[in-house]
């Protein structure tokens, strides 16, 4: 007599790889209650800032310069003109000394310009707007080894000879292992101030930061992280945009 038997699972664990989740930047805002921000006309903008705390590695040499470029690019562009007319260091020292009639007899440095624009800055605007970039480092995170069932992958029902007699049930490939292995991460972080000018406070009127850790490969492979900044920027100045 031909039986037949069944090979029931009963349970079955399925390990996964770690796949690195694509996640969005991380926004955060603040607005003064004291102040309305459609109540700021012109502002100033300053250059990019990097704070001392950040160290980027050799291997981006360019960082700072790129930055800067991406970001007079993004204020160039009109990013901003929705919220306020923007008026560079530049502008406010030139308007100065075109209304006054007292043309510096020397050029002036760079971050000459810039002092002089902060110290004129109530006379022609009513907000400073300063964009600093508080992170930008590489992390690591290390995965451990894993045991994986591809359940789903080459499972299959076949038929077999048992004491006497054929039977069929499912016939599953046997597992892998994955070995441990390091993940590499590039992390970055800015942070936009509006401040008035009116007062010898300097109020916050809005703040803005974004930060985001975006996934690289097993090492040494990383992200750029003036890729990854960059990309910061962007999404400031878009969430901005629709203020």
């Amino acid at each position: 007599m031909i039986k037949k038997f069944f090979i029931v699972p009963i349970l079955l664990f399925t390990l996964l790889n770690p796949l690195a989740a694509v996640a969005k930047p991380v926004i955060d805002e603040f607005e003064n209650k004291s102040y309305n921000l459609s109540d700021i006309k012109r502002a100033l903008i300053l250059p990019i800032k990097i704070e001392e705390s950040v160290s980027v590695p050799p291997s981006e040499a360019f960082f700072a310069e790129s930055l800067a470029q991406h970001w007079d690019e993004i204020v160039a562009n009109g990013a901003l003109d929705a919220l306020f007319v923007i008026k560079t260091p530049e502008q406010i020292v030139s308007a100065d000394e075109f209304v006054k009639g007292a043309a510096s007899s020397q050029p002036l440095s760079r971050d000459a310009i810039l002092e002089r624009a902060i110290e004129l800055s109530p006379e022609y605007v009513d907000a400073i707007v300063s964009l600093t970039v508080t992170d930008a480092k590489y992390g690591v995170v290390s995965h451990d080894a894993r045991t994986n069932w591809d359940v789903g992958i080459g499972v299959g029902w076949g038929g077999y000879y048992r004491h006497g007699g054929w039977g069929y049930g499912v016939f599953l490939p046997p597992p892998s292992t994955s070995p441990a292995w390091d993940q590499s991460f590039a992390i970055g972080a800015i942070k936009i101030e509006v401040r008035e000018v009116k007062s010898k406070e300097h109020s916050l009127v809005y703040g803005l930061s974004v930060k985001d850790s975006v996934p690289g490969g097993a090492l040494p492979y990383t992200p750029s992280l003036t890729k990854v900044v960059d990309a910061l920027l962007d999404t400031a100045a878009a969430h901005l945009s629709k203020k």
